[in-house]
């Protein structure tokens, strides 16, 4: 950490609390390992020990608005989770500073794995529950709320000020509703499809992707699927096991709105077919957490095929145009989950 990185922290924390902090800082610690995207740091303080995530982006404040609002609500509903004490800007810099979670990682005990994933399925049921509407990964404050977080130091303590929004609307930019989502990904599939260039599926194959995609739309129209909140990164690493062995989410920042439950499990299988990181039992864990029988999962399985099918085709058209690096693992899955849809 060199010293414009120490005097950005410094300038954070008398921001977000208003040259109030809760105790004298003792120490900023990097910490490495909890994610690609954001820098974060472990900040003690005679008082408290804090979590500092920052991101040089003033887009991130969106994100970690939401993050805010997320736990807000677990806390609400009753799942663990850190609590959201600030969230700004400093310059170009966003940041959210959250409680710390005294414990273990859940990746770092792994004779905990089936209880946890069965935890976890349980969570997942208990955030379908958030006040959440819209479609996407986007957070949308409400137009006449104060979305951002502030301390309240009149009593030394730390709280919420301005209030989140009551409601978390979600949104994608470029398709922003699942009717939206669905068609353009039937539209791109045509004579010019760039997918079709990448051997991902064959011309005759396109009826039956059709199909799929299109089952997805009736779904909705029918109510067979329906909208929902999910974490959007449901796994051990994203669990810390307190001291008192409560079991704290943590990690909002992938939290959507998709179809529930069938978006997770989509999720899931992209993970137990991709790289082996969920098993076969700890699916079933999570579906037995849930409260998925095996007949209820059976009923669901055609339609969680086709969203991960629906998700693969659409991460690599996202990747052909923002992420050319992640191109070559997203077009093997994409191409897999083709071949498979085509069998059926």
């Amino acid at each position: 950490m060199n010293n414009s990185d120490k005097y950005l922290m410094e300038r954070i924390m008398r921001g977000a609390f208003h040259n109030a902090l809760p105790g004298s800082v003792l120490s900023i610690v990097p910490i490495s390992g909890l994610g690609m995207v954001n820098r974060v740091f472990r900040v003690t303080c005679s008082n408290v020990e804090l979590i500092l995530r920052m991101r040089e982006s003033t887009e991130a404040l969106q994100e970690f608005c939401k993050e805010a609002w997320c736990m807000r609500e677990a806390k609400r509903i009753g799942i663990p989770s850190p609590e959201a004490l600030a969230a700004g800007l400093e310059g170009e810099t966003a940041y959210l500073i959250e409680t710390s979670i005294s414990g273990t990682n859940g990746s770092l005990l792994p004779a905990l794995r089936t209880p946890l994933w069965e935890a976890l399925g349980r969570m997942a049921r208990l955030i379908e529950r958030f006040p959440a509407t819209g479609f996407g990964l986007e957070f949308d404050a409400d137009a006449e709320q104060d979305s951002s977080i502030a301390s309240n130091s009149d009593s030394g303590s730390i709280s919420c000020l301005n209030p989140i929004p009551g409601r978390g609307r979600f949104r994608n930019s470029f398709t922003p509703t699942w009717d939206a989502h669905i068609r353009y990904n039937l539209d791109a599939l045509c004579d010019g499809d760039r997918l079709l260039g990448l051997g991902v599926y064959l011309p005759h194959q396109a009826e039956s992707i059709r199909d799929a995609f299109s089952c997805l739309l009736a779904g909705f129209e029918t109510g067979r699927l329906r909208l929902g909140l999910l974490h959007g990164d449901l796994s051990p690493r994203n669990v810390m096991v307190g001291t008192d062995e409560t079991i704290h989410l943590i990690d909002w920042g992938c939290a959507l709105v998709h179809a529930v439950p069938h978006y997770g499990l989509a999720c899931l299988l992209r993970s137990r077919l991709e790289d082996g990181s969920v098993s076969e039992t700890d699916e079933a864990s999570f579906r037995a957490g849930y409260g998925l029988d095996v007949d209820a999962y059976e009923a669901m399985v055609r339609d969680i095929q086709c969203i991960a099918l629906l998700d693969a085709f659409d991460k690599l058209r996202w990747a052909l145009d923002r992420s050319p690096g992640d191109v070559p693992a997203f077009r093997r899955f994409a191409t897999r989950m083709a071949a498979s849809a085509c069998h059926k």
